[in-house]
Formats: C-alpha cells, structure tokens, sequence
C-alpha cells in the first residue's frame, strides 16, 4: 500500500487588493507538502499565493 499523505481540507482566502476573488473563501483538500510552508494555495483570480488558510469547520447556514 502506498503512503500517501492524508489530505486536509482548509479554507482558502485571498486578500489581494484588486484580485476578482478576494474575501471569497474556498474550500478545497490540500495535501502536505515535504518542506515548509506545509500547506501552500495560489489564487485562481490573480496567480499571487495565499497565506490565509484556515482548517475547514463547517459551511454557512443559509438558514440561520
């Protein structure tokens, strides 16, 4: 069996001024990577790296 690296799955939010995605968090699965920073994410809206992950809780409750 392999030993592949459990994913976790973080929020992921850009802050970059200008950027069409920033202040929108997204969920994905990140594996860890050998070296520091462990976790690493790129913006899809502006190709700059994204420093705030956050361990994944739970969504909104659209109800609430």
């Amino acid at each position: 069996m392999d030993d592949e690296p459990t994913p976790v799955v973080l929020t992921a939010t850009c802050h970059s001024q200008g950027c069409p995605s920033a202040e929108v968090p997204i969920q994905a699965a990140f594996y860890p990577n050998a070296n520091d920073p462990i976790f690493r994410a790129e913006c899809a809206g502006c190709e700059q790296a994204v420093t705030d992950l956050v361990p994944f809780t739970s969504l909104p409750n659209p109800a609430a």
